[in-house]
This record gives C-alpha cells, sequence and structure tokens, in this order.
C-alpha cells in the first residue's frame, strides 16, 4: 500500500481515486492483491514494480493491465462478495459505496 499511497501523492491523485487496504478477498492464491471498482477487475502477485502500470495503464488510461490480471485456477472462483466490493481503488464521484451495493 505504500507505493500506492507515494505514487497517488506524486501524481495528485487523491481525490480523484480511493485507496484502501483490506484483508482477505477471497482470492488467496493471487498473493498481493489489488482490486479496481467499478470494474472489478482483480490484478494478483501484484509487485511494487507493477504499481505504476496499474495506476498508469488503468487508472489513469482506462485499459486494464491484461498481464496482470488474475486468472483463477479452474473451480477455485468464488464471486467477489458485496463487502469485498468496499475494497480497493476506485473512481470517485457519484453517490460512494450506494453506487457497487
Amino acid at each position: 500500500m505504500g507505493v500506492f499511497s507515494e505514487q497517488f501523492e506524486q501524481k495528485g491523485l487523491w481525490g480523484r481515486f480511493l485507496l484502501t487496504s483490506t484483508g482477505c478477498i477471497g482470492a488467496c492464491d493471487a498473493g498481493p492483491s489489488v482490486l479496481v471498482y467499478p470494474e472489478g477487475i482483480l490484478y494478483g502477485k501484484v509487485t511494487k514494480e507493477d504499481v505504476a502500470a496499474i495506476i498508469d495503464e488503468h487508472l489513469l488510461g482506462d485499459k486494464p493491465v491484461e498481464r496482470l490480471k488474475h486468472q483463477p485456477k479452474s473451480g477455485s472462483h468464488q464471486p467477489i462478495s458485496r463487502h469485498h466490493r468496499q475494497t480497493g481503488a476506485r473512481r470517485t464521484g457519484g453517490d460512494g459505496i450506494n453506487d457497487f451495493i
């Protein structure tokens, strides 16, 4: 989360996006994960080096980073619950979390 916070500060993204730390989001095999809403895209096995790509390509460029998208193992995919939709990074605006429930 520290690298995301640093990048948000450097790029002046606070107020345009929300960033939330969370516990397990149900994809343990994905390792360190980033969940982006409203798209609902889960990135898995995210490293410090991947943060810039997620911010620049997805959050700012509106193009998901295909190489980082989590591909669940066969039979292990579970839908993300409403609780999990309250976590991760998302664009600001609208009525807040009620936009996602």
